[in-house]
């Protein structure tokens, strides 16, 4: 699907939309349909809210005949991968559910998965259009980050292949940053020489810094369709094959790469619609801090609960819930380091969550360094660490922020929640990447 395409687009939000109203009218009872409304505030779902829900239709671990395909098709599912799925059994099946048990059948699942994920990267890239607006060119190749990688040694936890995301709960997941990892396909030539030649300064247009971001939203969209695309393919492969025990499981991720699409999409639509002047609905926050060579960030990120009245913004287990997100820049120059955030000043959770912060953050100058390194490091993926600065970090240490800056949207340990709430903590010590 062309996502530059205004008609196609509009179908797809449109489809999306029928079929929640679908899902909201299976439940008649209003007391079941009030505590349904009232755990989808929930930011994390234990087995009896699931149970319950699951119960009143909300299906987490099946698909439905007649709900909109996984793969975002426009079309149900009994009509589009359903019809796909080979019925002979495959015993050498691999998935990372059957493959996170023992090394060696995680080795070999990463080689697949690893082919898998480039075949559609290529599919997709040959297909992209640039989604500067009104051009209908090709895309090419574009990077996240216009640095010289090769000068400029960093670290990251971020894995291109999607599918690599074993992460084992005390051990150290930063690994030296490769180059192509953050590529992906937004712009043609013309529009990419055009995007690279933007530097981020104190009195850098809207413009500007709508462009500038809106790269880290195309980077994340396209990787993340390319997941779905993989996902699709293997689905349609091995569903049949898999063991009883996994099918759930497998259903349950499935549904929740769908729903990160499905839900980027939706952040594309309004973006665009704000670029083109159509609508006025978001808004840009900027911030001059003290010149940092420490880190880096263009991503987005994703709030989970609101500081003040503790609100859920995203929960963690709910695929049913449309993830809420913003975008997040740090740009460097010789004298300061700039900061934005953009988000949808009409989304009543984004900006619930920007206001109270703001309201702690006013007056108080390092407040807003601790809450920019805290969001890049918990709430976002494509953070980027000098290994000057890296290297600095004892190996506690070092295992202590791949913790927070990975277990974020998984079913969390006690251990686990309460390094999520480190950063509530971070506010007041610790945390803090500008120094």
């Amino acid at each position: 699907m062309l996502l530059n395409d205004d008609k196609n687009l509009k179908m797809l939000i449109d489809k999306q939309k029928l079929y929640k109203e679908a899902l909201d009218n299976k439940i008649s009872n209003v007391e079941a349909k009030q505590f349904v409304d009232a755990l989808f505030e929930n930011y994390f779902l234990d087995n009896d809210n699931i149970n319950f829900l699951v119960s009143n239709g909300v299906n987490f671990f099946n698909l439905d005949n007649n709900e909109q395909c996984f793969c975002l098709s426009n079309i149900d599912f009994k009509d589009c991968c359903f019809k796909s799925l080979k019925k002979t059994k495959n015993s050498q099946y691999n998935t990372f559910l059957k493959a996170i048990i023992n090394k060696e059948d995680y080795n070999n699942f990463l080689n697949y998965s690893n082919d898998l994920f480039l075949k559609h990267y290529r599919a997709l890239g040959k297909e992209e259009v640039c989604h500067y607006n009104d051009c209908e060119k090709n895309a090419i190749e574009n990077n996240l980050y216009k640095f010289d990688f090769t000068a400029d040694k960093f670290f990251t936890t971020y894995r291109k292949n999607s599918f690599d995301n074993k992460f084992t709960f005390g051990e150290n997941f930063f690994r030296v940053a490769n180059p192509e990892t953050f590529n992906y396909y937004g712009f043609c030539s013309e529009h990419y020489k055009i995007l690279k030649s933007i530097v981020v300064k104190e009195d850098s247009s809207e413009d500007e810094l709508t462009l500038v971001n809106f790269s880290s939203l195309l980077f994340k969209l396209f990787i993340s369709r390319v997941h779905l695309n993989a996902l699709k393919e293997e689905f349609c492969s091995i569903y049949n094959s898999l063991d009883g025990a996994i099918k759930p499981l497998y259903i349950y991720n499935l549904r929740k790469v769908s729903n990160k699409v499905s839900s980027l999409i939706n952040f594309y639509s309004k973006y665009k619609k704000w670029m083109k002047k159509e609508e006025n609905n978001f808004v840009i926050k900027r911030f001059i801090l003290p010149k940092t060579n420490n880190f880096l960030i263009q991503d987005l990120v994703y709030p989970q609960v609101t500081p003040d009245d503790f609100k859920m913004v995203n929960s963690i287990n709910n695929v049913f819930v449309e993830e809420k997100s913003a975008l997040l820049g740090i740009f460097k120059n010789d004298k300061s380091t700039y900061v934005t955030f953009i988000y949808d000043k009409k989304d009543e959770k984004i900006t619930s969550y920007f206001n109270q912060y703001w309201e702690i953050i006013e007056n108080k100058e390092k407040n807003i360094e601790f809450f920019v390194t805290n969001c890049s490091l918990i709430l976002c993926d494509n953070l980027l660490i000098s290994s000057d600065y890296f290297n600095k970090f004892n190996e506690e240490e070092k295992t202590f922020y791949s913790a927070l800056n990975k277990f974020r949207f998984e079913n969390p340990s006690m251990g686990q929640e309460y390094l999520k709430m480190k950063f509530f903590a971070g506010f007041i010590k610790g945390n803090n990447f500008f120094k």
